[in-house]
């Protein structure tokens, strides 16, 4: 009696959220009915021929498309056999084959392409259908199609639509939805987005002028190289200087605290619901070798979203972020997420806090006059957080934690003012509630304030699982390698590689799409159809 009584509770929960849902849209609701169990997350995981009709009945690809403006001026040549979206298409199709020549074979197979043209004339209609030709496009095809966007410009508006019809994507989805509060003290995942850079593996592993002697003919030739590929530091590593020594960069190299990579350097912001399946790239820049500013790259990418997203209210990215990037996005009004930056060891401003050596600067001084005279409490940011300086039963000064929590106001020409408000405890003087220490620079600051205090301290019990959404970053960049044939970037140079990256962050958008609509179709949740137009007789 009591499993089924405890049957029928679950199926009124289901139907009173499934209403609610209906009604409301709530977020919450949506998260209880789509709690699923491993084996329907696997489910739901697409094959090869699922992710190639993801792709083909993705809702964004013809606006994306519709950017790539065709010249009316007719130019020497045939005419193009294929519209642009198909040739985006077929470049978000080497994600899932692995490289051109097998995205060729499979194309043009009449079955696999029959499926293609399906699925194409269900979703964008029997005209946008009727121009594709039998056979998908070839690699002839697709080296054309990046010739012209490179002469057009094209990889710089396909970025601008991209971020456009991921963030409607994101919206679409239920994140970033504006009217929610928003959460300083505990952010959930759907307003965080999560920012890291990646290196992926040089399609050469030679620089440019390297030579070899071809052992047949004993003529000298020039290795392939690719200009766009350099040998970029990890965080916390310097930057190579330019011109540098073979020698020297050897030295650089061989510094067991420093790690460096060979390859091609590009910057991803991520966001993704709590269900499998539904992570999204929401902008990428593919970045060039006389620009090494990871922290700049990242504070564009988050400004050019904000624009798109009201709702958008956190950002989780690793210690890359210095005072600089991140003092403007606090003005903004985004909370910034990520640890600081150790300080060394031996150095009489670095405090040990857990396994981290932390660094240490006085940033305030709270003064109280009472009837045992004016007590000075020093206040030190480390890790993040406040500290008193206090003095133990030895007279050694030692650091305390404060209580505390962060504060977001207002404030002039549209920006925010962000504060660590403490709690002082004295018995001398009586201490004080609610003492604002500002954490956004201050005119009258000797030192970079960001540094050493952050809107989230690693000491805060809310920082570990808010941190904790940034493998969401890892998991993506994981997943950019693995989709290549040899986990090589397939293209050469800076244009076809920005624009082998859009396509791969367009693939992933269109198979969480797919995902998240199955989702809901399969608990009866999408948006009843549109009622047919009735036309007079």
């Amino acid at each position: 009696m009591g499993k089924a009584h405890r049957i029928r509770e679950d199926a009124a929960r289901t139907d009173r959220l499934v209403r609610r849902y209906k009604q409301d849209q709530s977020r919450a609701a949506l998260v209880a009915i789509l709690d699923e169990t491993i084996a329907e997350q696997r489910a739901r995981r697409l094959g090869d021929i699922g992710k190639l009709l993801a792709a083909a009945t993705d809702p964004w690809l013809l606006k994306r498309a519709a950017v790539l403006d065709d010249t009316t001026t007719r130019t020497t040549g045939r005419p193009c056999l294929y519209p642009n979206w198909a040739l985006l298409l077929f470049g978000q199709a080497i994600d899932i084959y692995g490289s051109a020549l097998y995205t060729d074979i499979n194309l043009g197979d009449h079955n696999v392409w029959a499926l293609v043209v399906n699925a194409v004339r269900d979703v964008h209609g029997d005209e946008v259908a009727a121009k594709l030709p039998a056979t998908g496009p070839t690699v002839n095809h697709w080296n054309h199609f990046q010739r012209k966007s490179k002469q057009r410009g094209w990889v710089q508006k396909l970025r601008v639509a991209h971020r456009r019809a991921a963030t409607e994507q994101a919206i679409a989805m239920g994140m970033f939805e504006p009217g929610n509060a928003f959460q300083v003290a505990k952010p959930t995942r759907e307003v965080c987005i999560t920012l890291d850079g990646k290196v992926s593996t040089s399609p050469s592993k030679y620089e440019p002028g390297t030579e070899y002697v071809n052992k047949t003919t004993g003529e000298i030739r020039v290795r392939r190289a690719d200009d766009n590929t350099d040998l970029w530091p990890e965080a916390g590593s310097p930057v190579i200087p330019e011109g540098s020594s073979a020698e020297e960069i050897a030295k650089y190299r061989g510094d067991k605290t420093h790690r460096y990579e060979w390859g091609v350097k590009g910057t991803y912001a991520w966001a993704r619901l709590v269900q499998s399946g539904t992570r999204i790239c929401l902008d990428v820049e593919t970045m060039t070798p006389s620009e090494h500013d990871e922290g700049r790259a990242i504070v564009d990418i988050v400004n050019s979203l904000a624009d798109l997203l009201p709702g958008l209210q956190t950002v989780v990215v690793d210690g890359i972020l210095r005072h600089k990037h991140i003092d403007p996005l606090m003005r903004r009004g985004l909370m910034v997420v990520n640890k600081p930056a150790q300080g060394p060891k031996k150095s009489r401003s670095t405090v040990k806090v857990g396994d981290r050596y932390e660094k240490s600067h006085h940033v305030g001084t709270y003064e109280k006059t009472g009837k045992h005279g004016t007590c000075r409490h020093r206040f030190y940011g480390i890790g993040g957080a406040v500290y008193e300086a206090t003095a133990n039963d030895q007279g050694t000064e030692v650091q305390t934690l404060l209580k505390q929590r962060t504060i977001r106001r207002p404030g002039a020409k549209n920006e925010f003012n962000w504060y660590r408000s403490i709690d002082i405890d004295c018995a001398r003087c009586g201490g004080v509630t609610g003492h604002s220490v500002p954490l956004v620079a201050q005119d009258d600051d000797g030192f970079l304030r960001s540094e050493y205090l952050r809107q989230m301290a690693i000491t805060d019990g809310t920082f570990a699982q808010t941190y904790g959404f940034r493998p969401d970053a890892e998991s993506g960049n994981n997943g950019i390698e693995q989709a290549w044939y040899l986990k090589r970037m397939p293209a050469y140079g800076h244009h076809n590689q920005s624009l082998r990256m859009l396509l791969h962050a367009a693939q992933i958008n269109a198979e969480a799409w797919h995902i998240h609509a199955g989702r809901l179709a399969h608990h009866d949740l999408l948006p009843d159809p549109e009622p047919t137009k009735q036309v007079a007789a």
